[in-house]
């Protein structure tokens, strides 16, 4: 009986030992935190690679070079006034014909003023020379006036009237009267006419001739450096002498 209850007791203990081990049931279970994934981070967008250009193929060794085009040939100059054919020679004009020394450079005349002119090289360093012819038809004045205003175009270095040192001659060449003028001196025309502002230049020289014709008086003025009008003076005198009648009608005029 005794032993009964011995077991009924450690019965009834080992439920109770039991008991205390198991959970509440109304506890409620710890909720978890769930841990917060690692931040991922920013994704770097790689850039593209810049391209490399491509090489050019290598040039065939066997392949013929390039034919280089020859460059466009510069253009002629353009030739002098003297070079022009209907600027050398005889030279025509309204009832004369005069022929210049080969020496001389014909020039397009520089103003309507002038029917024909000049250039005759400098020598021994001077300057050239100027030749002019003038024609104005009947209207030009007496043959003395215009050969006083020549002198005036001048002075002496003794102080002596430029007339009365000028050579001044008349002839017949070829059934034409020529008056013809010789004056060395220094030079005081006015630069422009009518300016009032004058020349300076000494050792110069003017050669002149007035050549009359059935079309009017014809001016031939030469004008430079002494040295150079004496290396001209031979092609000057045969200049003169070649002067002739010319059956051409007369034309524009000029001025002296």
């Amino acid at each position: 009986m005794f032993t009964d209850r011995v077991l009924i007791t450690a019965s009834l203990m080992m439920i109770l030992a039991a008991g205390g081990c198991s959970e509440d049931p109304t506890a409620q279970p710890a909720t978890s935190q769930p841990t917060p994934a690692p931040e991922e981070p920013t994704a770097q967008v790689p850039r593209p690679a810049a391209a490399v250009p491509t090489p050019p193929p290598a040039p065939d060794a066997t392949a013929s070079p390039p034919t280089s085009r020859p460059a466009a040939a510069a253009p002629p100059p353009t030739a002098p006034a003297e070079a022009h054919p209907s600027l050398t020679g005889p030279v025509e004009l309204p009832g004369l014909t005069v022929t210049p020394d080969e020496g001389w450079a014909r020039r397009l005349p520089a103003s309507r003023m002038r029917v024909a002119e000049f250039e005759l090289p400098g020598a021994d360093g001077a300057d050239n020379a100027t030749l002019v012819v003038f024609h104005f038809g009947a209207s030009a004045g007496g043959i003395e006036a215009n050969i006083d205003r020549w002198c005036g175009q001048f002075s002496q270095p003794d102080g002596t009237a430029s007339r009365d040192r000028a050579k001044v001659e008349q002839r017949e060449v070829n059934d034409l009267v020529v008056h013809t003028v010789d004056l060395p001196g220094t030079l005081i025309a006015e630069t422009t006419p009518g300016s009032g502002v004058r020349r300076n230049i000494p050792d110069h020289y003017l050669l002149a001739a007035i050549v009359e014709t059935d079309a009017g008086h014809y001016y031939l003025k030469l004008v430079g450096p002494e040295v150079t009008i004496e290396r001209w003076r031979d092609g000057w005198d045969s200049m003169v002498e070649s002067v002739e009648p010319a059956s051409i009608a007369p034309g524009v005029p000029g001025h002296p």
